[in-house]
This record gives structure tokens, sequence and C-alpha cells, in this order.
């Protein structure tokens, strides 16, 4: 079989370290180009994993047959967008662009060409994330949902980077995460966008507004965040920090009340307790550790929802959904905790 020709945009720590090592694997595909404004890092890649270097997003369009877009997030709308405009399936890293509007724009493209999004939510791609959905479906209404997201990734934000500065590519650019032009923002749509996308995912349901504080705490992007959201029929809330110390652990859960019970998913781990009203409760265990955070598994994924197969767990309209809740929070946190409604587009389903 003729291997899915895959092309990188952006030659980034995430994509070297993990999607270009999972494409590598994949027996069905092969990494065709790769395209990054800096060339001697595109070089560098080219010659780890194959591939050509590409001038130009445009001149990587020509030689592919999907994309990865992994370059920094204010880059992400306009290389998606190229993409699916020739009708090429993209996978794109969250956040999936630093704009609600944009993000909707790239779901309305690839439904118009019926084209794969997805969007790089890894802990989607576990399988605790799919008997969370299974036992919160059977838990009735939903009455309430609240989430922490809080580990030790100040340095993203800060610029004291503790990478392997022996070899160039495992090293991030400050801006990608500590300048808002660039990033977006801090915590919330560097690292509670994690949570809030398997929130979403679980629930089926779209907010409606929201009441926000964040704290910057002399940097330029938010550094810690607490969300209220009302989505109609529940509540819910979301808590989030940079700020643990080094070295420990990820505090990461999500816990599901409803009416016949409650689901506590503990994303670090893997593991989740769930208890209805009459059954015994249940208790799904932790991962393996390959398997908690399967970050290579979401290019392998894609590859094959290119060939036809395999469930997309991130789909586009989930990195939208997210995408619009972050813009109303941002805004609110910009009006000291303002009430402010989630926008999003009436596009056709």
């Amino acid at each position: 079989m003729t291997p899915v020709r895959v092309g990188v945009v952006g030659a980034g720590r995430w994509a070297v370290g993990h999607h270009l090592p999972g494409l590598a694997d994949h027996p069905e595909a092969e990494l065709a180009a790769v395209y990054d404004p800096d060339k001697s890092r595109a070089r560098e890649v080219a010659r780890r994993f194959g591939g050509v270097v590409a001038d130009d997003v445009a001149a990587l369009l020509e030689v592919v047959d999907a994309v990865l877009v992994a370059s920094p997030p204010a880059a992400h709308h306009e290389a998606g967008a190229a993409a699916l405009e020739r009708g090429l399936p993209v996978l794109i890293e969250k956040p999936m662009t630093i704009t609600a509007a944009d993000a909707w724009d790239l779901v309305a493209r690839a439904d118009q060409n019926a084209t794969p999004l997805m969007v790089g939510y890894t802990f989607e791609f576990t399988s605790t994330s799919e008997r969370v959905l299974e036992a919160v479906c059977e838990l009735g209404a939903l009455v309430v949902v609240d989430g922490v997201y809080a580990s030790a990734m100040r340095h993203l934000f800060d610029g004291s980077w503790p990478f392997d500065v022996s070899d160039p590519l495992a090293v991030p650019q400050a801006a990608t995460f500590a300048d808002p032009r660039v990033s977006g923002g801090g915590q919330a749509r560097g690292q509670l966008t994690h949570l809030l996308a398997s929130a979403l995912r679980a629930t089926g349901c779209g907010a409606h507004s929201v009441t926000a504080l964040f704290r910057p705490e002399g940097e330029p992007v938010d550094l810690h965040d607490v969300l209220s959201v009302d989505f109609g029929t529940l509540v819910a809330s979301f808590a989030s920090t940079c700020a643990l110390p080094p070295g420990h652990p990820p505090v990461w859960e999500i816990r599901y009340v409803g009416e016949r019970g409650t689901v506590v998913h503990d994303l670090p781990t893997g593991a989740a307790t769930i208890r209805r009203a009459g059954r015994n409760v249940v208790e799904l265990p932790p991962l393996s550790e390959a398997e908690r955070y399967p970050s290579r598994a979401v290019v392998q994924r894609f590859v094959d929802v290119v060939l036809g197969r395999g469930k997309n767990p991130a789909e586009g309209r989930l990195g939208a959904e997210v995408a619009s809740l972050l813009d109303a929070a941002y805004l609110s946190a910009a009006h000291r905790g303002s009430p402010t409604p989630v926008e999003r587009p009436d596009l056709q389903t």
C-alpha cells in the first residue's frame, strides 16, 4: 500500500519529540515534507526523519496527502485553512487557534470539503476517556461538573527552560507560550484547554456564559485561572495553575455529578471511579505509563482516520467549542469577572 504522505508545518519541540517519532512508527505513513520559518530546524528534521524541506506552506501542500500543523498557535489558522481548502485532512495542535472565529472558520472549511479535522488533545486518545464518556451518559441529567488542572509548568511562561539545550530541537521558542500575540494567552489557553476539552466532550454541552478570574503575577500571560461556567442545564467550575513546585506530580481531575451518580476521572493516571445508584462501585485501574498520555498515538490515529478507519476522538468542533469558551473567559477576566456570553456561529451540521 502506498503510504500516507504527511507534511509537517512547524518543527518545534512537541512535533520532534512526539508526533514525528509516532509517524515514523506507523507502517502506512511517511514524513513527506517539513516547513518551518527557521530553515535550519526544518533541515535537521528532514535529516532525522526524512522528507523534503519545503520553502513555504504552499510548496508543502503540493507534495502531501495530509497535514500536521504544529507551529506556534498564532500561525495555526493560516496553515490549517490552506490545507483544508485543498481538501487535505488536518491534525492541528492545541490550542486549535488563538481566536474562536478562526477555529470555527476551520470547522466550516472542513465541513464544506468533507475533510477530517483533528485537534491534538492527547487525553482524548486514552481508553479511560472512552469509558468515562460511556459512564457519564449513564448518570442521567448532569447537575454539576468541576475540575482542576494544576502542574509544575511555570517555566513555559517565564522562560526558565529546564530543557536539554544540547539538542536545539528540544528547546521551545519562548514566544510560543509567553508572548500573548503568539500564544493567545497563558495557562488557560496552553494548559487548561486540555481539561476543558475533556469536560466538553464528556458532557456534550456547549457553554452559555462564563465568569473568569485570571492572575498573571507580573508575567504577560495568565498563570492562575478560575472559571465558573453556565451550561444552561448544569453549572461547572474549573481551576488551573502552573505554579506547583518542580517535581510535584500534576493534579488533573474532573468530577461529574448527575442524578444517578458520579464519575471521577484522574487524568494523570488514567484511573476513574464510577458510582451509580443501586450498583456496585466500578474502579477503572490506572493505565500503564505509556497509555496515560499517549502523545505518539495522536498522529497515528490521524493517519488511520485519513485511511478511512478509526474514530476521531478530538474533532475540530471540540477544539472550536473550547476556543469559544476561552475567548469568553479572557474577556470576562479582562472585565474583572463580569459574566460573559460564549459566542459561536450558527454552523449547519
